[in-house]
C-alpha cells in the first residue's frame, strides 16, 4: 500500500495537513529537514527524516515548502516515483 508523506512542516505544510485531516485524508507521515522535529508528532502524525521515509516502502510525497533551495534524492521501490537530483545547498 502506498503511503502519503508531506515534506515540509512550516506554514504551508501545516495548512495542508489541516485541510487533509478535515477531509479525512490525513497523511501517513510528515518529513522535514529539521532534526529537532524527527521522532516527534504533529496532530498525531509521526515526523521523520527523509532517510526514514526510504525504509517505509512505496510513497507519494507532497512537497509543502515556500522555497526549495535544494533538492534531495529519494530512492523508492515505486518505479513511478521521480528521483530528484541532489544539488549543493
Amino acid at each position: 500500500m502506498v503511503k502519503t508523506v508531506i515534506f515540509g512542516i512550516g506554514i504551508i505544510g501545516k495548512e495542508m495537513i489541516a485541510k487533509l485531516i478535515e477531509i479525512g485524508k490525513a497523511p501517513d507521515y510528515l518529513a522535514d529537514n529539521n532534526p529537532d522535529l524527527w521522532n516527534t508528532e504533529y496532530k498525531g502524525i509521526p515526523i521523520v527524516s527523509v532517510e526514514e521515509i526510504k525504509q517505509v516502502g512505496p510513497v507519494e510525497i507532497i512537497i509543502a515548502c515556500k522555497k526549495l533551495n535544494h533538492f534531495f534524492q529519494f530512492e523508492t521501490d515505486n518505479p513511478k516515483a521521480p528521483i530528484l537530483p541532489e544539488t549543493a545547498a
